[in-house]
């Protein structure tokens, strides 16, 4: 049972597993929320205590979080991305550690090429974690993030007034529909990418609260890339950064060459598995 005083931290964190499956990490960002201090702060203290409105409201959090089965990410109200906070709400889309893996090394790719005045198109973009990154990174780039989402679009406004990023704008569209008067150097996008038989085995917490049009693509799971990879053809963009599943390459690169692209590169994440197809 929670308490007010523990004689140190690692007591109520001990108290916090109890009553939830969470890893450390976790309990440090619900801590970092609820008592608005650091993670550093948090552990220089020698003794710890909380007031009772704190304690009620981690026991509130804890018990939604296991009662309600909602995503962490979700009860905390927002997540960290690369150099940004950025507000996550459900049904969107919450931002994955393998996609902040790949914004990063994008990010670094684009400055080791001497990248200047790029207009970039972040499709398919939820809670605009990627495009506000690449924007926040690059000030003389022109980024657009889409979505087809009203909900989505409202929340990367409210990410970029957040972050304080100015040359980035935002419009609600279907794929290339409402972006006929624009040029694009670069594209890059997360988009659904999971087929309908994958969707039935993923987690039910997923399936509850998370948009199932951000995440399932038809029976193979690339019904929506196909679109992006032709669109892409149609509007004249040289370059394409696309998330992917890892199972995925092969199809990728047979799409990528019957749309007359020259060239695709798989990139890899942390846990080796294929994840970014730069198409070119």
């Amino acid at each position: 049972m929670l308490k007010n005083n523990y004689d140190n931290l690692n007591q109520l964190i001990s108290d916090i597993k109890l009553n939830c499956d969470l890893q450390d990490q976790e309990i440090f960002w619900i801590l970092e929320k609820i008592l608005n201090k650091s993670q550093a702060s948090l552990l220089a203290k020698k003794s710890f205590s909380l007031s009772s409105l704190e304690l009620n409201s981690l026991k509130l959090l804890l018990n939604k979080y296991k009662l309600e089965n909602i995503p962490l990410q979700y009860l905390l109200g927002s997540v960290n991305f690369l150099n940004l906070k950025i507000l996550v709400k459900s049904p969107i889309l919450i931002p994955r550690s393998e996609t902040e893996e790949w914004c990063d090394f994008l990010i670094k790719k684009f400055k080791k090429e001497n990248l200047k005045n790029l207009k970039v198109l972040d499709l398919c973009s939820g809670s605009g974690c990627i495009g506000l990154a690449i924007a926040k990174e690059f000030k003389d780039f022109e980024v657009i993030s889409s979505d087809i989402s009203e909900t989505a679009c409202d929340l990367i406004l409210e990410n970029k007034e957040l972050n304080k990023v100015k040359n980035l704008k935002v419009i609600k569209s279907d794929l290339f529909k409402n972006l006929k008067n624009y040029k694009f150097d670069i594209l890059i996008a997360n988009p659904p990418y999971i087929s309908e038989k994958d969707y039935l085995g993923l987690d039910n917490k997923i399936k509850k609260w998370e948009d199932s049009r951000a995440l399932v693509s038809g029976n193979d799971g690339l019904d929506l890339i196909r679109d992006i990879v032709l669109g892409s053809v149609q509007n004249n963009i040289d370059r394409l950064y696309i998330e992917i599943g890892h199972d995925q390459a092969g199809l990728i690169k047979t799409i990528a060459y019957n749309n007359n692209y020259k060239k695709v590169i798989i990139y890899k994440d942390f846990a080796d598995k294929d994840r970014l197809a730069e198409i070119f």
